[in-house]
């Protein structure tokens, strides 16, 4: 089964088109709201911030050739799920790069929230837990 080298949100990220080198740009481990007054902090929302997500799975020699597919979530102190997404990617080398740009980030609340990843063996195979990332979300 491939094996997860790291999960990273950040505000951005990019490839250098060369070399493949990638850059990660802010790592996002703290998210911090000003909500105007009067506003419900407990509420549901979207930050109207674009950030990413970059991942890297490292295969196994049994792993060559097959599919596999990745379920990132992100998951509310409380454990509700705002955010999943699902990929399929294929390992036909050592190593297999995921990235990820996301529009917003939702928001139901303060606390640490849980950037979850999981992984499949396709077809359809339960799911394995692969890793999670804390990102402190604070309500000001």
């Amino acid at each position: 089964m491939p094996k997860l080298s790291f999960l990273l949100p950040c505000r951005t990220f990019s490839n250098d088109a060369e070399t493949g080198a990638l850059t990660i740009v802010e790592l996002l481990d703290q998210v911090t709201v000003n909500l105007p007054s009067g506003t419900n902090p407990n509420g549901e929302g979207v930050i109207p911030a674009p950030w990413a997500v970059v991942n890297l799975w490292i295969a196994e020699p049994q792993d060559h050739g097959k599919a596999f597919e990745q379920r990132l979530t992100l998951v509310t102190p409380s454990g509700t799920t705002l955010m999943e997404n699902n990929n399929r990617f294929d390992l036909t080398a050592l190593k297999h790069r995921m990235t990820l740009r996301v529009n917003g980030f939702p928001i139901a609340g303060q606390g640490v929230y849980r950037l979850r990843i999981e992984y499949r063996t396709l077809p359809g195979t339960g799911w394995t837990d692969a890793g999670e990332y804390p990102i402190d979300v604070r309500i000001s």
